[in-house]
């Protein structure tokens, strides 16, 4: 299930400038009213102001920071060469182009950066209030924190982006002016991965999605829900939580992901650092040699971390990060002459040709039954 927040991105907006119109509304006095106390304005105008800027702290800003950064990210991954072209790391890149497009690597760019949306959001503000009214957030990139994480509140499909910068509201009655520190979860299921482009000689493309065994986790899970989404292979695979073969043939033929704390996180991958591993959030996906699948990959045009070329047959466990980086420390899948144990999975041999594994990853995923031992 891919979702595309650039899309959102605008709803969003549109969606926070129909708040801001509502509460001020609410705010201005009518006509027809009879004659109204000073204590009752005043009362009615602080409960108002007051309901507006909870709702610009807990609901506006934040929707505004899941949107400007899904499409930082979303920039950033689908255009990696761009960032690698220009010298600038990933943790500035993203800090720029979430949000202020001009301070950005040229050639990219994020139409719904926080800096737009915080001026229509402004803008509108003043068109929709009365006089006396006004609404200023820090826009000034120099005076604003930004902070993208992963930990165990986001887990491995999400990253955490916090954001602490001012925002005074003025109202005839009274004065809300903090410095808010807000934290907005974003999803990176629908992101590109840069690894496989950057290390397949920008041949081949994958997209970060569940495996079958955690495809329910963002529905109610009922099914009817999953019955409209997904085939009965993976609804019985994640029903079950427990990996078969033909849960792995799914998940291999999708290069989909699957958490594992010997893996680099997402946060890593987009830093290219794939020797990492992270506890948290560790994510891996498995090359797809059936190249007769749209997503598989001809093995024979891929180099990986050893030196020679074995033809499709290559030596190497299919874990994308050790098979990319020609390492995984401590594990059987770092040994080319040990993976000679493991020369084809009995249960794959029609589907993946010359596939490989290491043995943690034979057990984690419950293959073992799959092995042809020699």
């Amino acid at each position: 299930m891919v979702l595309r927040m650039n899309k959102k991105g605008f709803f969003f907006t549109i969606m926070s400038l129909i708040l801001v119109s509502s509460v001020l509304l609410i705010l201005v006095p009518q006509s027809n009213e009879a004659v109204i106390t000073m204590e009752k304005a005043e009362e009615t105008g602080l409960k108002y102001g007051n309901d507006f800027y909870e709702a610009l702290e807990h609901s506006i800003l934040p929707s505004f920071i899941r949107t400007a950064a899904y499409n930082a990210l979303d920039n950033i991954s689908r255009n990696y060469t761009l960032l690698i072209a220009s010298g600038v790391d990933f943790d500035t890149a993203f800090k720029g182009l979430f949000w202020n497009e001009s301070r950005t690597i040229s050639d990219l760019g994020n139409k719904y950066n926080m800096s737009h949306m915080l001026g229509v959001l402004e803008d509108a503000f003043d068109e929709a209030s009365p006089d006396l009214y006004e609404l200023d957030i820090e826009e000034d990139y120099e005076h604003v924190v930004i902070t993208i994480f992963q930990n165990n509140d986001t887990g491995p499909y999400q990253v955490g982006v916090n954001v602490s910068m001012r925002a005074t509201l003025t109202t005839p009655f009274a004065l809300w002016n903090r410095t808010l520190d807000i934290t907005s979860f974003v999803p990176i299921i629908g992101l590109e991965d840069p690894i496989y482009f950057n290390f397949t000689n920008e041949q081949y493309r994958n997209f970060f999605e569940y495996s079958p065994l955690d495809i329910g986790k963002d529905l109610n899970a009922t099914q009817e829900n999953l019955e409209q989404l997904y085939t009965p292979v993976q609804i019985g695979c994640f029903l079950s939580k427990s990996w078969n073969y033909t849960c792995f043939k799914d998940h291999v033929n999708r290069s989909a992901y699957f958490k594992n704390t010997l893996a680099p996180s997402f946060l890593q991958r987009m830093r290219l650092n794939i020797s990492a591993n992270s506890t948290c959030c560790g994510i891996e996906s498995f090359l797809n040699p059936n190249t007769s699948f749209p997503k598989g990959i001809d093995m024979e045009k891929i180099k990986y971390g050893y030196e020679g070329d074995d033809g499709d047959n290559k030596n190497m466990t299919y874990v994308d990060h050790c098979f990319f980086s020609g390492n995984c420390t401590g594990l059987e899948g770092d040994n080319p002459d040990r993976m000679d144990n493991i020369t084809a999975l009995e249960c794959l041999n029609d589907t993946f040709p010359y596939f490989k594994i290491d043995l943690i990853r034979l057990d984690y995923y419950n293959l073992s039954d799959c092995v042809q031992w020699p």
